[in-house]
């Protein structure tokens, strides 16, 4: 049937999805739309069943209640699309079961990582057959590097990792591959995002880059490289990104777009900078098209870490598109940054002269002073990169709301 033909109760289709839009996160209201009617209903269980979330104080006989009751409704699990869960939830009597419903699970969330809970084989397989395409881990501390293998290795289709709140401990012998489950294997990753440095510990989780095996070992890999063509770095310093810098060589036929963001101001202890240029060698940028910097608050060292990356940008041969936001301290507004910062965009201006598939550079600053001030630093900007500005290719803007974060 047309969507443009009545619901046979006066309203067309088009009005109950706008109706129901619009309240999609308020569940006490779609609940109440869901007794209103039939149609209301039918649109309404998209949204009030596309989210499964199994708390980890659930009862076993309550998971059992529901299991039976999906058994009897098979139709109800398949409007489920993502699945939270901490890890506990395998070692439940009915977990396989519960997982035999989630066909259509297309996003996962894990947290509360305990590895011994994926010692429950039947669990653990039932876990593998789901389709789930893109993983989320927080909260979780994996043992080892071949424990992380192990448990990413039971998500074989998926292809987007977000490794927020996960870290990987040093290994300390070197074991033999153990998960040998037929339903388990590497998945080919298209999109990788990790949160480098924990915000509260300043512990490093880039130990996945600098433990990541090389050929002849690559059978023992957690997931495939050979398709990453996004690759998101969060809260990284110094030390990581050179572990980064390691690691691109390996995925520089796919690789595409690459991200660092929300960078460590550079403090190995309290109030002792640590100089970004000393050590840093040079990133291979070769096949990257779309490039995301942050430029944090401290100003005299970033300044340096702003031309090391403009340094890089010379191997950037497909370069198409830059985005660089730029949180600015207040003691930025006065004195003699000004002419450190003029220096920097004459280099980026130039850098930039040759590249012929670059189609936008887009720089966003933060500062938290008059709109004057932002308007002086964005003269200046524009005059020392007036070819690129002439041939609207960069744009100089203050971002609608604050992303960057300041350690």
């Amino acid at each position: 049937m047309n969507r443009a033909v009545g619901t046979g109760r006066g309203l067309p289709f088009e009005i109950f999805d706008k109706i129901i839009d619009l309240v999609a996160k308020d569940t006490k209201t779609l609940i109440k739309c869901s007794l209103v009617s039939r149609a209301f209903y039918d649109h309404t269980r998209f949204y009030l069943l596309y989210t499964f979330r199994v708390c980890p104080v659930l009862q076993s006989a309550a998971l059992a209640q529901l299991v039976d009751f999906w058994d009897t409704s098979p139709h109800l699990p398949t409007y489920i699309h993502t699945f939270h869960f901490s890890t506990v939830f395998l070692t439940e009597h009915d977990a396989p079961r519960v997982l035999y419903h989630l066909r259509s699970v297309k996003d996962a969330f894990m947290n509360d990582l305990v590895f011994d809970h994926f010692e429950h084989r039947e669990a653990v397989e039932a876990l593998a057959a789901l389709p789930i395409q893109t993983l989320t881990i927080n909260k979780s501390a994996f043992p080892s590097f071949h424990d992380f293998s192990f448990v990413i290795r039971c998500f074989p289709l998926l292809r987007s990792l977000h490794l927020f709140g996960a870290s990987i401990s040093a290994t300390t012998t070197v074991t033999p591959w153990i998960n040998s489950l037929p339903q388990c294997s590497p998945p080919r990753i298209e999109h990788l995002t990790i949160t480098a440095r924990s915000i509260d510990t300043r512990k490093s989780n880039t130990r996945l880059f600098s433990e990541f095996p090389a050929p002849p070992f690559d059978d023992n890999q957690p997931f495939r490289i050979d398709n990453l063509k996004r690759l998101e770095v969060r809260c990284a310093n110094q030390t990581d990104i050179i572990r980064i810098g390691r690691f691109l060589p390996r995925v520089k036929r796919t690789l595409k777009s690459l991200s660092i963001i929300r960078v460590d101001n550079g403090v190995s202890s309290r109030g002792q900078p640590m100089p970004w240029v000393l050590g840093l060698p040079p990133l291979d940028l070769e096949s990257i098209e779309d490039l995301t910097i942050d430029v944090g608050f401290k100003v005299r060292s970033y300044a340096d870490y702003l031309l090391w990356w403009i340094s890089n940008l010379s191997t950037a041969k497909a370069i198409r598109s830059i985005t660089i936001r730029i949180a600015m301290a207040l003691e930025y507004i006065h004195k003699e940054e000004d002419k450190q910062w003029q220096n920097v965009w004459h280099a980026f201006g130039l850098a930039m002269l040759g590249k012929e598939s670059l189609q936008k550079v887009l720089v966003e600053f933060q500062i938290p002073s008059s709109p004057r001030n932002f308007f002086t630093r964005k003269r200046g900007v524009e005059r020392e990169c007036r070819d690129l500005v002439e041939r609207g290719v960069m744009r100089v803007v203050v971002p609608n709301k604050a992303r960057l974060v300041a350690f």
